[in-house]
């Protein structure tokens, strides 16, 4: 019994040490989107983070504030689906190695 004990706690370190490691490479991840024909284009990081938002000064220039705040948030909106699709990507692999470990802890309630 205590060794399965043992191999649980073992299995859930290493899960977690994976899904550490998969957080430091969401870090690194970059997405991008543009909006208005390249008007204004934002960069998230994987974790969802706006990490840049660029503006074309004509743009910003032509005063039509409304236009700029729109062009904004479908830029940011579409980024952040990109790199919520980038994440769900990377944690579908991690995941599937969860219901082997799931089973074996119910195992070890029998």
């Amino acid at each position: 019994m205590m060794l399965k004990v043992q191999e649980a706690l073992r299995a859930a370190f290493s899960l977690k040490r994976r899904m550490d490691q998969l957080s430091e490479e969401l870090k690194k991840v970059r997405v991008e989107a543009e909006a208005g024909g390249g008007l204004v284009r934002a960069v998230m990081d994987g974790e969802q983070n706006l990490v840049e938002l660029k503006i074309d000064p004509e743009l910003v220039a032509s005063g039509d504030l409304k236009l700029v705040e729109d062009l904004i948030v479908s830029a940011v909106n579409e980024a952040r689906r990109r790199a919520l699709s980038v994440a769900e990507e990377k944690m579908r692999g991690l995941m599937s190695d969860l219901p082997a470990f799931l089973k074996d802890v119910g195992a070890q309630e029998s």
